[in-house]
């Protein structure tokens, strides 16, 4: 049974796009109406791999949040951008990852990057070095997809974002 969720005023940026079009690669089901209304079907398979790369475009949260999610799902992929987006470090979200036991290579900490197949350990603390929301979510949505006990420790209280959005889908 399919069921759908319309979502209204969602940003049609470059980051967005590139990220909802990364999602659709493994299956998500996503599409924009006339009207610019994002629907999105539950479906009741899980995402599946892709042969081509991710591409996230200059995403830097696109491809940290889903690098979380998709090792937590235990997904074959790999990940690519433009030119600025593989430049920049992302070892800040995959030193944690691999730390909970994903299989995870990367041009030094940078794209390409590509994930195997992931067997997570049951628990995972992680003390955040530095306050980032970015991290902290990766890491929460890997637990989330994996299904293993995340306990994070910040510095400082981060913004979020996750915890709220993740409290509100657990109502509907």
């Amino acid at each position: 049974m399919n069921q759908e969720m319309i979502v209204d005023g969602f940003l049609h940026g470059e980051d967005p796009l590139s990220t909802m079009n990364a999602l659709n690669q493994i299956g998500a089901g996503i599409s924009v109406g006339e009207n610019g209304l994002v629907h999105l079907s539950k479906k009741n398979k899980i995402f599946q791999n892709c042969k081509e790369p991710l591409n996230f475009g200059n995403s830097g949260t696109g491809l940290r949040l889903m690098l979380g999610l998709t090792t937590g799902f235990g997904l074959d992929l790999s990940f690519c951008g433009d030119e600025s987006l593989s430049s920049r470090p992302m070892s800040r979200v995959i030193n944690p990852l691999i730390e909970m036991g994903a299989n995870i290579k990367s041009s030094n900490g940078k794209l390409p990057i590509s994930i195997l197949p992931t067997s997570f350990q049951n628990q995972y603390t992680y003390e955040l070095p530095v306050a980032s929301a970015q991290v902290k979510s990766s890491i929460l949505l890997a637990g989330l997809a994996s299904g293993i006990g995340i306990e994070i420790i910040e510095p400082v209280q981060t913004r979020d974002h996750t915890e709220r959005m993740l409290k509100t889908l657990v109502q509907i």
